[in-house]
């Protein structure tokens, strides 16, 4: 088994530094070219540093507020708007019952009182008319900002995940290398030579494991020795269960030695900001290009230059 000695020369693995890669953490340059098979690396971690994961972190924060500042005050106008328009059309209507009642009650006679119903039925009916003409003017800007905030905020959170996918990786790193280099943990590498055989020999000797996937008897010969029945891709198979099994014995010790209360606060530059009321987080148009669609046709209605 070559497990410890591929991991021995995986350690001793070097990269210089080039470029953006020199404003990455020393951790991060040691671990650059190196095969992590259980550490995922995203688009994200490949491509940013953290300085500029969180300069685009700012930048689409900054723009988020800049869409929300302009949308708040707008939506707010329209929805006074609308209110005041059922109220205008509530004091019509009833103006408009009260004098019809009173002209009914008279036999026909138009009082003072009649008049003064027809004219305020009359205004309130005005009053609705002019307001659906502001909310009919307004309504299509106010669903202009908030599409451009809605967008705002897509590219803001997904900047804060791109940002926390980063600065944890920096984070993960970091702490590893530094725990890595104390001598508690030159204590613990000494000893998974050990382990690691352990686990070896664990599965090599597991009858049910070994017969179902490579249909060898472990009772004929126990131990590691039972690979030179198998072939060669059944070996490399083998081996590289072992390895997992050999990683997540690592793995278990570590979590389950974690301390009891864990500090899980997250960076203050990565904090969340909680939408407005006025603000819609569904897209409402189904896809990215149908809304695309429809803010151009919003901008030539209100015809406004291009965004």
């Amino acid at each position: 088994m070559t497990t410890t000695n591929e991991n021995s020369q995986d350690t001793q693995a070097r990269t210089q530094p080039t470029g953006e890669t020199a404003a990455m953490t020393t951790t991060e340059s040691r671990l650059q070219g190196q095969r992590l098979d259980y550490l995922p690396q995203t688009t994200a971690i490949n491509a940013l540093t953290p300085e500029k994961a969180s300069a685009r972190l700012e930048q689409a924060r900054t723009e988020y507020l800049n869409q929300r500042e302009r949308l708040e005050p707008a939506a707010q106008e329209l929805e006074r708007l609308r209110k005041t328009r059922n109220a205008a059309e509530h004091q019509s209507r009833q103006s408009g019952e009260s004098w019809r009642k009173g002209f009914l009650e008279n036999f026909g006679k138009q009082g003072k009182g009649i008049r003064e119903q027809q004219k305020a039925e009359r205004e309130w009916r005005l009053e609705v008319e002019q307001t659906d003409a502001m909310i009919e003017l307004l309504s299509p800007q106010v669903e202009w900002l908030r599409l451009h905030t809605q967008v705002a905020r897509e590219q803001f959170q997904r900047a804060r995940s791109e940002a926390s996918e980063v600065m944890t990786q920096q984070t993960l790193l970091a702490a590893a290398e530094a725990l890595c280099n104390t001598d508690e943990a030159k204590a613990l590498y000494a000893a998974l030579p050990a382990l690691f055989g352990r686990v070896e020999t664990d599965l090599c000797n597991n009858a049910a494991y070994m017969a179902h996937h490579y249909q060898v008897d472990t009772t004929a010969e126990p131990g590691t020795v039972i690979k030179h029945q198998l072939n060669n891709q059944e070996t490399q198979h083998l081996d590289h269960e072992i390895r997992k099994r050999q990683y997540a014995a690592i793995g278990e010790m570590v979590w389950r030695l974690r301390p009891g209360k864990l500090d899980a606060a997250q960076p203050e530059s990565l904090a969340d900001i909680a939408p407005l009321t006025c603000e819609d987080g569904r897209n409402a148009y189904g896809s990215s290009l149908k809304r695309a669609q429809r803010l151009k046709e919003l901008q030539a209605q209100l015809e406004l230059p291009a965004h």
